[in-house]
């Protein structure tokens, strides 16, 4: 019996040790799966900073320049370079005048107390058929 269980812990042992050669394996071959996408990316980013030198003005140089050294000015320069495009666009509809939908009963507030407000209905026709068009009373039809 003593001898059974010594081999049957023999076993175990060696099927522990080819685990734990197994699991070291994978972990090697992650770590260099996980380094070479670390070089990807470092080279891809050198292309871009490479295409940013060269498409900025001179006065960015030393910007880029310190990008390259210091990751956190990398990392405020990309987030600078996504967050222009939007805050730009937010300015330009905030500065066109459109301000979301009106509710008709604002609205014909609005063209009865100024005299300069007109209503432009920009729906097509399949849409002013299936909903209707404004009912414009009086002086508000003639204008426009």
């Amino acid at each position: 019996a003593a001898k059974a269980v010594g081999s049957g812990a023999g076993a175990v042992g060696a099927g522990l040790g080819a685990a734990a050669g197994a699991a070291n394996q994978a972990s090697s071959a992650a770590s260099s799966s996980v380094s070479a996408a670390t070089a990807q990316v470092t080279a891809v980013s050198s292309g871009v900073v490479s295409a940013l030198e060269s498409a900025l003005p001179p006065e960015f140089a030393d910007l880029v320049a310190l990008a390259k050294t210091d990751s956190d000015v990398a990392i405020a320069v990309a987030a600078a370079l996504v967050a222009a495009p939007v805050a730009l666009s937010s300015l330009v509809s905030a500065l066109r005048g459109y301000s979301g939908d009106v509710n008709a009963f604002v609205l014909d507030e609005k063209l009865s107390k100024d005299k300069r407000a007109f209503l432009v209905d920009t729906r097509d026709e399949a849409v002013r058929v299936t909903d209707g068009v404004p009912d414009l009373r009086g002086a508000a039809r003639a204008r426009g």
